[in-house]
């Protein structure tokens, strides 16, 4: 299974750096992989705020992404499958520190971002 996240990121149980299937999220520009714990490197268009580096672990990324859609991703729910696959990469991260809500509130959370952007698109 993969789940593109971004032109740079993908999820992947395909990748050899994967164990038991839990996935590794794939650079697929330098061929590195990151675990949950993981800090991914500096965005070249803003990684600073007020001059301090921010450090953006791949854990956090995928939570993000998944709970907080833009609208680029907006067209994209991800299946109780992907869910899945999701909770089962991040569960890899030694603290537990990053998890998901349950599926009936990011669903919740994606509608809400689509009445938003429907919203906003009306102006």
């Amino acid at each position: 299974m993969e789940i593109k996240f971004s032109q740079k990121y993908t999820l992947t149980r395909e990748h050899p750096a994967s164990h038991y299937g839990a996935g590794v999220l794939l650079d697929t520009e330098t061929g590195i992989v990151y675990g949950p714990s993981d800090v991914l490197p500096p965005n070249p268009l803003g990684s600073k705020m007020l001059g301090v580096e921010i450090k953006v672990e791949a854990g956090y990324f995928i939570v993000s992404n998944v709970c907080h859609p833009t609208v680029a991703s907006l067209n994209h729910r991800y299946s109780g499958d992907q869910l899945g696959f999701i909770r089962r990469y991040l569960s890899q991260d030694p603290s537990g520190r990053f998890e998901l809500p349950d599926n009936e509130t990011l669903t919740q959370y994606w509608r809400e971002a689509e009445e938003r952007n429907d919203a906003e698109n009306k102006l």
